[in-house]
């Protein structure tokens, strides 16, 4: 695996980690360093294969909680 697809791995991890605790999707972007909001869903849609908004109401919508995306 190529190094920065290995790094843009561990962003999409964090910002998975940091939504799910509650986190907007532009601070998630920007504390696990994509340049900006749109950059990190491009990501997170290649690697995913959903957008960060989905991903966030599906893990919400399982554990019977409502989504917290701003």
């Amino acid at each position: 695996m190529p190094p920065h697809k290995y790094q843009n791995m561990l962003r999409i991890r964090e910002v998975k980690r940091l939504v799910v605790q509650g986190s907007d999707l532009a601070n998630a972007a920007a504390e696990a360093g994509f340049s900006d909001q749109s950059h990190m869903t491009r990501c997170f849609k290649k690697v995913m294969g959903m957008t960060p908004g989905t991903y966030v109401k599906g893990i919400c919508h399982q554990a019977g909680n409502s989504p917290k995306i701003k």
